[in-house]
């Protein structure tokens, strides 16, 4: 699922604004995302249980004795929660020494992303992830702090040096 649609996903189920949804933080979204389809899944499993016995009752005998789980699985469980974002931006040296603030990233900076490249962010930032999808990606988290910042500027910024530090930035956005 691209990000544009968990946007939609959600305000036809939450009825909030794209707006506001496009300023929550990417995997809080995604997080919410994964919520509201557990609880649309257990509201819908006791029909759906009725209609398996319905069934397990028209195609069962003697021989073949059939379940209402056999035929819709079993009851939805919820996924490990994570803990929501607590920071709203992170400090990093960049390659020109000079300290950045990083915004977190929020559904509207993936989005973008995902539509400069055309491909959803699994895709974009998985284990053969490029340069110039970090440099985007940096690049998103600077333009809220920095309105002047160019991709060129941000590539000069981003050295072999600063790629770790960057990327413990990420896994702590991921971490909550």
């Amino acid at each position: 699922m691209r990000i544009w649609e968990g946007k939609i996903y959600l305000a036809r189920h939450l009825g909030l604004s794209l707006k506001e949804l496009g300023q929550v933080p990417a995997l809080d979204l995604l997080a919410m995302v994964r919520e509201v389809e557990y609880q649309r899944r257990v509201e819908q499993y006791p029909l759906l249980r009725t209609l398996g016995q319905v069934v397990c009752g028209l195609y069962g005998d003697k021989m073949h004795q059939y379940k209402p789980q056999d035929i819709i699985g079993d009851e939805p469980k919820r996924e490990a929660r994570r803990k929501m974002t607590k920071k709203d931006n992170y400090d990093v040296v960049l390659g020109d020494g000079e300290t950045y603030t990083l915004s977190v990233l929020n559904a509207n900076m993936i989005e973008a992303i995902e539509d400069e490249f055309d491909k959803t962010w699994a895709e974009l930032f998985g284990p053969n992830c490029r340069v110039k999808v970090i440099k985007s990606m940096v690049w998103q988290m600077l333009l809220p702090n920095y309105s002047d910042m160019t991709k060129e500027k941000v590539g000069k910024l981003i050295t072999a040096k600063v790629i770790p530090a960057l990327v413990a930035i990420m896994n702590g956005m991921s971490d909550g």
